[in-house]
């Protein structure tokens, strides 16, 4: 896909979508269910945590998000 001229964005916890590629300043930007570990209900989880408040801390995310040590 580079050689075709798209660029990609790591997925993060702060801004990417749980199930869709987006594309964001030009780049496809990857989901967090593309990360191993983690499938389609923990990143739904993410998503609707971090909106309602960012994530302070890795166990933040493990309790909120139920999130796995395996995901992490």
């Amino acid at each position: 896909m580079l050689s075709r001229g798209y660029e990609f964005e790591a997925p993060t916890i702060e801004n990417s979508p749980a199930l869709r590629f987006d594309v964001h300043d030009g780049k496809v930007v990857v989901p967090i269910c593309a990360l191993d570990g983690v499938g389609e209900q923990v990143g739904r989880m993410i998503e609707a945590e971090r909106e309602i408040r960012p994530f302070s801390t890795v166990e933040d995310l493990q309790t909120r998000a139920k999130v796995n040590k395996t995901a992490i």
